[in-house]
């Protein structure tokens, strides 16, 4: 590998290695989002028929699980603040791997807008209705209604985005601290919703319903078969569904964007992103498949269409959402306030995450040159790239706004998973490369990456896996056996124009800098200093 020195725009990054293992594996538990559950059942129920969640949960696995593997051996290998982006520039070109990130940044982001409406749709907006449920005071479901108005989910939205810009503006630690606060509640609140299953009995999850929700357990089951919806499991309907596993498991790999603020980089992303990847699957395992056993899998499955469709036999105030429905199983305050106070902590923990991944990829790119090197000057005494956030807090603010009053903006996002896997799909290109393109590095990488099996290295085949899975994943995720609509050529055309956009981003700048008589190709040929 060539010599730093006089390459880069300084000698060292300013970044500071500071987290812990226990600081990775919260960082991408709450990037996956454990509260998650609570609302995705529902929208993988209602929208792919005849699903088994738990049985997706183990489907999604096991390409997700090889996915983790490759990621954790190339952020050891090249343990640098940006993950991918790194690895993609320096081993496949350099205007691939700003195109990958920069559609990882844009797609990522875009969850800003729509999730941190959640906080109050699905977080104060369901807490207000279990009340009510448990109290029969109907104050509260006008608090709901309320809550879940298009201003208040404005001014939530722009609270929350104030709450994550200023705790990460004061520094990494500051951000941590935020997160773990947040990590904390959301474990609390989901161990309530576990233990609040776990003491119940299907016998009264039906009494309960019956007396206190306003409508009737056997109604709904038999307005379900009436409509024809598929309420039973069907191995077509688990595996189609299990496609919506991959947006649930989404956030295993996080850590590498922080890559160069890990200390023991072999060990802490080894506990975090493959012992984050296996504890996730162990908890939403349970998190989908209990409320089966009390709620009835079918009964659940039969309310989620009708919800969807709109049908005039659910007339339940909310959607069926986990973290209302479980209220029927326990009425108690406990339960009515702290699991949808899990929701709450999970959209400010992982869009948390979001902006400081977000922040660490801008970083990267103007280390190297390709986006103005004042985004890569950091705060010294927080060590803390300020100016890189406050481009990410501008797209923040954009996303919001463009979520609540022209919605019909962002609908290229609707093909955010395929956009994603796509970006996977080319870091499987790396991994396949970096055995042979480099190796030097590769040999000189920790011992378990320079594994071999029959004579290929192990990281090779784990990029040809990524590879092929992202776009398997890719494809599936925009084709009517998947969305269950044509394929939109508006939103086909917004995924390809964010690789586009980033294609054209960085050959202007590299035209740019050259007619300055700055050649950035040079940084490209050398891994980024600590």
């Amino acid at each position: 590998m060539a010599k730093t020195q006089n390459i880069f725009i300084r000698d060292a990054t300013g970044l500071v290695r500071q987290l812990s293992a226990s600081d990775v594996i919260m960082f991408n538990l709450l990037n996956m989002g454990l509260g998650w559950p609570l609302l995705y059942s529902f929208f993988g129920a209602s929208t792919y028929p005849g699903v088994n969640l738990p049985l997706a949960v183990l489907v999604g696995l096991v390409p997700n699980f090889f996915i983790a593997l490759l990621y954790y051996y190339m952020t050891v290998a090249m343990p640098r603040s940006g993950g991918d982006y790194v690895w993609v520039s320096r081993l496949v070109h350099p205007a691939v791997g700003f195109m990958e990130s920069f559609a990882i940044f844009v797609f990522y982001l875009g969850f800003i807008g729509p999730v941190s409406g959640f906080a109050m749709t699905f977080g104060l907006g369901t807490m207000f209705l279990n009340l009510g449920v448990i109290t029969g005071n109907p104050a509260y479901a006008a608090m709901a209604t309320a809550v879940s108005s298009q201003n208040s989910i404005l001014v939530g939205s722009l609270l929350i985005l104030v709450v994550l810009i200023g705790a990460a503006v004061f520094g990494l630690k500051s951000a941590f601290r935020l997160q773990w606060a947040t990590f904390v509640l959301m474990v609390l609140g989901v161990a309530v919703f576990l233990i609040a299953i776990a003491t119940s009995s299907p016998a009264t999850f039906v009494n309960n319903f019956n007396q206190m929700s306003g409508a009737n357990y056997q109604n709904m089951l038999a307005a379900a078969d009436k409509a024809g919806f598929i309420t039973g499991f069907t191995i077509s309907g688990t595996i189609i569904g299990s496609f919506w596993m991959f947006v649930n498991y989404l956030g295993y790999f996080t850590s590498v964007y922080v890559g160069g603020e890990v200390k023991n980089s072999s060990k802490s992303q080894f506990i975090g992103i493959i012992g984050g990847t296996l504890l996730f699957a162990a908890l939403a395992l349970v998190m989908y498949g209990a409320p089966y056993l009390v709620m009835g899998g079918q009964f659940f499955s039969a309310v989620s269409q009708l919800s969807l469709a709109g049908n005039a036999a659910y007339t339940l105030p909310s959607a069926p959402v986990y973290s209302f429905l479980v209220i029927f199983a326990s009425p108690n305050w406990f339960v009515a306030v702290l699991v949808p106070l899990a929701i709450i902590a999970t959209v400010v923990g992982s869009l948390e995450t979001i902006v400081i991944m977000a922040v660490r990829i801008v970083f990267a790119w103007s280390f190297d040159g390709v986006t103005p090197a004042k985004l890569a000057q950091v705060d010294g005494s927080r060590a803390s790239p300020n100016y890189a956030l406050a481009l990410v807090s501008v797209v923040g603010l954009i996303y919001v706004l463009l979520s609540i009053f022209a919605a019909n903006v962002l609908t290229f996002n609707a093909y955010a998973t395929s956009g994603l896997y796509l970006a996977f799909a080319i870091a499987g290109i790396a991994g396949i490369l970096f055995p042979y393109k480099h190796k030097d590095l590769f040999k000189s990488a920790p011992a378990a990456v320079q594994r071999k099996l029959a004579g290929i290295p192990v990281v090779a085949i784990l990029g040809a896996i990524t590879l092929l899975t992202g776009i398997f994943v890719a494809y599936i995720a925009a084709s009517p056996i998947f969305t269950g609509a044509p394929v939109n050529p508006v939103y086909l055309g917004g995924l390809v124009g964010v690789f586009v956009v980033g294609l054209l981003i960085y050959y202007v700048s590299s035209a740019y800098q050259k007619s300055k008589g700055i050649d950035i190709s040079l940084r490209f040929k050398a891994i980024p200093p600590e």
